[in-house]
């Protein structure tokens, strides 16, 4: 097995390796700004990162999972690192219908 300094990243596996964590920032980042796009359209108003903290988790995901951002406030990218499987998830609905405005946002009408 080559390491860092033997070039593993230059191999095959080490290129593929590097696709494969492009592709999983693209698709969460894509997922999450979707999230907050639409989200906001339907009137939402509080966004909590959640995801699954585990014993190998990094200490910003320990830090940040369950935290709530409002609406206009600085919300981080997610995700934070590779194999980062923390996503935004919608809090509150600021509506007077909150049902009426999560089936709508996500498409159930």
């Amino acid at each position: 097995m080559l390491d860092a300094e033997g070039g593993f990243w230059s191999t095959l596996d080490g290129l593929l390796e590097r696709l494969n964590l492009l592709a999983d920032d693209v698709q969460q980042g894509t997922f999450n700004k979707a999230v907050k796009i639409y989200a906001t359209n339907v009137g939402a108003t509080d966004f909590t990162i959640s995801g699954v903290l585990t014993k190998n988790s990094c200490e910003w995901c320990a830090l940040h999972v369950g935290q709530t951002y409002h609406r206009g406030q600085f919300m981080p990218y997610l995700p934070k690192h590779p194999h980062c499987n923390h996503f935004y998830e919608v809090g509150r609905v600021g509506a007077e219908n909150e049902e009426s405005a999560f089936a709508a946002f996500w498409g159930l009408q």
